[in-house]
């Protein structure tokens, strides 16, 4: 699993034409769920995101002094089942989550 993470990452990471690095990092994870019934946030594979991060070198460091991590779920609209995950300077974090909020959240 983790090496499928670091792979993917790895691509996305690739083929993003602005690269960029963060020393204090803020990652945001938006758990889309299919439908109401009871899941769990932490068995949807964060720690391997977090190591694929630091992998294709989007975070510095993983330890608690350079990121912060915030979570939150929606439902789909439709019935796809996926997490997506944003990454950003811990100064922009608040910006971050109001424009996912505001803009991005109604499209899933």
């Amino acid at each position: 699993m983790r090496r499928s993470f670091n792979l993917g990452t790895d691509s996305a990471w690739k083929a993003n034409p602005q690269k960029t690095n963060y020393e204090e990092a803020f990652v945001y994870f938006v758990h889309v769920f299919p439908n109401y019934k009871r899941l769990d946030y932490d068995n949807r594979g964060r720690k391997f995101v977090i190591d694929a991060l630091r992998f294709v070198g989007v975070i510095k460091d993983d330890n608690w002094r350079n990121i912060q991590l915030s979570e939150r779920g929606v439902l789909s609209r439709t019935g796809a089942s996926r997490v997506e995950v944003f990454v950003c300077d811990v100064k922009d974090k608040s910006l971050l989550i109001e424009h996912i909020d505001l803009f991005h959240v109604k499209t899933l």
